[in-house]
């Protein structure tokens, strides 16, 4: 059974220029993940999509709080990207980056 799942992404410069992206995604299958990350925690690992590359469509990471201490790392700790934002990844180029 497929699902889907819709993106609205709407990005709005004060007093400039507005972008808006819409989009639906067919999926055989979603996860959602929620993990809570102890202050004192220096390393957290989760498996996301375990067995094929490239069946990835789309990760959006978000944090109730977010800063310079807070990183997560794609590859295994070759790669440190800070959380400073939310950060979204769509499709086989944006989820790709991640390795």
């Amino acid at each position: 059974m497929s699902e889907s799942i819709r993106l609205t992404l709407s990005v709005q410069v004060a007093g400039g220029p507005k972008l808006v992206a819409a989009k639906t995604l067919a999926v055989e299958a979603y996860e959602k993940i929620t993990l809570d990350v102890p202050n004192d925690s220096t390393d957290v690992q989760v498996e996301l999509q375990p067995g094929g590359v490239g069946v990835v469509k789309l990760i959006m990471i978000t944090s109730d709080a977010y800063g310079d201490d807070l990183t997560y790392s794609p590859d295994g700790g070759t790669t440190t990207i800070g959380l400073d934002q939310p950060h979204l990844f769509m499709g086989a180029g944006g989820v790709g980056v991640l390795g």
